[in-house]
């Protein structure tokens, strides 16, 4: 407790939570808002040297009304994680920076009944900028409705490999439980 206390009284520390020292384009450019600032503040950190931060913007689960949910939070959620790569990128810090913005399933191919998309298992979208990904790459493809992969499936389990790998982590890594019993780290 002590050593985070320590931690997050420090003046480096406080530094970076300072959100208010960015300029008023910057912050703008993130937007006005929770999710936006935080993504601020996300870059501020790895700026600082915090190797690993989550940014969580929750309440996507749609199963209703998805259209108006979506006109209010897919713009600043786009524009907040576009301008996050791009400020990654003008300070030369993308490279070293692995940003991925994913779901934990992807979403039915057709509206349901009320006007919502439900759990959908077999198809997903995940977009991964920096860390060496090729810009522009478009891995996998799905059938006309977006239900099923069709070319390239890619699982969970791949995208964690991945990550591991991009992060410096050998995937095939296996570590010991407390009986002794091997878990792959990626497995």
């Amino acid at each position: 407790y002590q050593q985070g206390l320590q931690l997050i009284a420090s003046p480096e520390a406080q530094a970076a939570f300072d959100i208010h020292a960015e300029s008023d384009a910057v912050r703008d450019a993130y937007g006005r808002h929770s999710f936006g600032q935080r993504a601020l503040l996300a870059r501020r950190l790895v700026a600082a040297g915090v190797p690993f931060v989550t940014l969580y913007e929750g309440g996507w689960d749609h199963h209703t009304d998805l259209f108006d949910a979506f006109e209010k939070k897919v713009p600043p959620f786009e524009a907040a994680i576009a301008a996050l790569i791009e400020d990654l990128r003008a300070r030369g810090m993308l490279e070293r920076s692995l940003v991925v913005a994913l779901g934990e399933f992807g979403r039915t191919p057709k509206i349901n009944e009320r006007g919502g998309r439900d759990h959908w298992s077999r198809a997903y979208s995940i977009v991964m900028a920096g860390a060496g990904i090729p810009k522009g790459k478009i891995v996998g493809k799905t059938d006309r409705t977006a239900g099923d992969v069709v070319e390239t499936p890619v699982s969970p389990k791949d995208v964690l490999a991945t990550m591991l790998h991009l992060l410096g982590i050998d995937p095939q890594s296996e570590f010991r439980d407390r009986l002794g019993r091997p878990l792959p780290l990626a497995g």
